[in-house]
This record gives C-alpha cells, structure tokens and sequence, in this order.
C-alpha cells in the first residue's frame, strides 16, 4: 500500500501491512484524507481468491473493517432535479460475484459537515450475484436503537423484481423491545 500512495490524490498513511494483494490481507491503522474527505480504519482484513478471476469469478471470502470512521469534509454538491422519469438501467454483470462474509464493527459516518454520526455497530453481509440476479443470503444491521435482518433476491433488469425477508428490531428506552 505505501507503494501506491504517490499515485493517490491525498494522504495516505498505514501503521502496519501483513500479506499481499493475492491472498490474505491485513491491514492496521489506515488513515486517508483529501479536501472532501477523511477515513481512518482500525484493521481492515481482505481474503479472496484471485485464481477465480481467470473463470470469471470475484470470490471474497472475507473482507471486514473493524474501528472505522468515515467523514464527509465538504457538502455534496446537490443533484438537479430532472422532468424526466428516472428508467432504472438493466444490468448484467460480466462475472460472477461471491460475498462469503462482509463485515464491520464499530464504524462511524458523518456525511456533512456538522451533520449528526451514524454508528453502525455490526454490519454482516453474504450476498452472491450473477449476470442480472442478485440473492442477498443475509444481511444484518445493528445500530444503537435499530436491528434489521434481511435476505432476498433482487433481479438487476426489466421491472427489477424483487423479494425479501425483513426482521425489524426497534429498541427504546423504558419500552419492550419491537419486532
């Protein structure tokens, strides 16, 4: 990584890198910022299989943050609003695409200045996805007050069908929990 950071716009800054880009991956106290932005990651791991890539095959099977925090440094330009109906686009994927575990624990986002955090406390997500189907095998949120399991198909194309399965868990102070 530090051998890429002169060809990245910004600071780049890593206390600590174990294996490589083929394989397993560790990293520990990333830390990057440019004028719009500021990122900074406790320990990042990424294990994949790259040999896949010769079938056609992106097969992560894990890619985890844990201790991050994300900021938005400048406000976003606001999109201009169009007459026109928005035709969501039909696409298909020229690889398949396995998610075996996706996960982050503890991270904060904040996206504009002065705006209020959002902390996500546990994020975990197996999804896999080919041509235009994506199955979302399972998808877990955990905020302070919010739980949320979800798991589904979603087809990327035509009318965009789409079928899920939610678990919602609302907790409130001095009131029972919410399902």
């Amino acid at each position: 990584l530090s051998n890429a950071a002169p060809f990245i716009p910004g600071k780049l800054q890593v206390a600590d890198v174990k294996g490589g880009m083929f394989g397993d991956l560790r990293v520990s106290g990333l830390h990057y910022h440019n004028e719009s932005l500021s990122l900074d990651v406790g320990a990042l791991v990424l294990r994949w299989e790259p040999m896949g890539l010769l079938h056609r095959r992106l097969h992560v099977v894990e890619l985890s943050v844990v201790d991050g925090r994300f900021e938005q440094l400048q406000p976003s330009e606001p999109e201009p609003e169009s007459s026109e109906p928005v035709t969501p686009p039909d696409i298909r994927l020229p690889l398949e695409i396995r998610l075996d575990r996706v996960a982050v624990n503890n991270f904060q986002v904040i996206t504009a200045p002065g705006a209020e955090s959002l902390v996500v406390n546990q994020l975990l997500l197996r999804a896999k996805a080919e041509g235009s189907d994506i199955e979302l095998e399972t998808l877990e949120v955990a905020l302070p007050d919010i739980g949320l399991e979800t798991a589904g198909q979603v087809q990327v194309s035509g009318d965009y069908p789409l079928s899920l399965r939610n678990d919602f868990n609302l907790r409130m102070a001095d009131v029972p929990n919410l399902r």
